[in-house]
């Protein structure tokens, strides 16, 4: 006769061995998840425009004299010497090559150079190349004869060799044919030279 108590332990083991139990509901394994990464995308280079600045006009220089209140000699240190581009600066010193006035810290000079071609303006230079400094005042002269003072100012010793004394105006409304430079001699010792006289065009 068969033991009953023995043969529900055989079968009670037999199931726990096969990992179910009675009573127990099989659950389908979870899917996996996948994780789709964004796809990389390059980052758009920022292109940052430098403005070009504007390419200013050439230097209109002197071409002609107009009026000299003296002049150390008719061919060097003449007011001749003065005309065209500069050709001392920036060197400095007493040079046979810029304008100096026949004699020293005696009297006010004048120098009024015309220019190569008539043009709005809206700077004037001059290279002062021995003992700077004794410039006054600067003074535009309009194609109508009209008058625009561009510098004014007490002269005075720089203690420097040589300079370049720029003015700025506003552009002017008429075309510029001449450059008047008035020279205190009598602030600044010694003889004052002057390498050349120069306008910038407006940038129009």
């Amino acid at each position: 006769m068969p033991n009953h108590a023995l043969v529900a332990g055989a079968a009670g083991l037999m199931l726990f061995c096969s990992g179910m139990y009675v009573g127990q509901v099989l659950r389908p394994s979870p899917a996996p998840v996948i994780v789709v990464q964004p796809a990389t995308v390059p980052p758009v280079p920022v292109v940052v425009e430098t403005p070009t600045p504007p390419v200013m006009p050439a230097m209109i220089w002197s071409a002609t004299v107009r009026e000299v209140s003296s002049q150390w000699g008719s061919d060097d240190w003449s007011a001749k010497r003065a005309l065209g581009a500069p050709d001392v600066y920036p060197a400095g010193g007493d040079q046979v090559n810029a304008w100096a006035s026949l004699g020293a810290d005696d009297r006010t000079e004048i120098l009024e150079l015309g220019l190569g071609r008539a043009a709005r303006v809206s700077a004037v230079e001059v290279y002062e190349t021995f003992n700077p400094g004794a410039v006054s005042q600067i003074e535009l002269i309009g194609a109508s004869g009209a008058r625009v003072v561009a510098h004014r100012a007490r002269a005075e010793r720089l203690g420097s060799e040589a300079r370049v004394l720029r003015a700025e105006v506003a552009c002017t409304s008429e075309p510029i044919v001449a450059v008047r430079v008035t020279i205190d001699s009598r602030a600044v010792e010694g003889w004052n030279e002057i390498d050349a006289v120069g306008v910038q065009p407006c940038g129009e």
